[in-house]
């Protein structure tokens, strides 16, 4: 059986090239800002959705910890087009017993990067991830945190 799209952004978009939900993302966002902010709201909402009912199911006491990576764009591929937001946090502090926010640079931007053991190659990845002392600072934040629920 086969079906035929009619879809203006079907036949705007070559699907073949797309390997990753983001890489989807972000092609659709080049293609329709409109239509790509109501996937984007959907996905959020969706997200909410699933993490509260998360929330509801755990009964133990919930620490929420959002990691807000801080980073300069470089190119598509690190573009994240449908990011966490506040208000999605907000939305869930009601069924955690605190919600904690840790402001972190990825490698690159920071001193991190002199710290960390990659190979030549695996270089320019490692500039985008976290390095020792950000994973340091998250778990001091996380031990007083847990300490303080005690």
């Amino acid at each position: 059986m086969s079906r035929t799209c009619t879809s203006n952004v079907a036949l705007q978009v070559d699907f073949t090239e797309i390997h990753f939900v983001r890489h989807l993302l972000n092609r659709l966002q080049s293609i329709s800002d409109t239509r790509f902010l109501v996937v984007a709201e959907e996905l959020r909402q969706g997200w909410v959705r699933k993490i509260d009912g998360f929330l509801a199911a755990v009964s133990t006491p919930v620490l929420l910890l959002w990691l807000d990576i801080q980073t300069e764009v470089i190119g598509d591929a690190h573009v994240d087009p449908v990011h966490i937001e506040p208000k999605m946090l907000n939305a869930l502090t009601a069924s955690c017993a605190e919600t904690l926010r840790i402001d972190l640079r990825v490698s690159g931007e920071s001193d991190d990067l002199e710290d960390m053991l990659f190979g030549t190659l695996q270089q320019p990845m490692a500039e985008h991830m976290i390095g020792p002392a950000a994973h340091r600072r998250i778990a001091d934040i996380l031990s007083r945190a847990i300490l303080d629920m005690e």
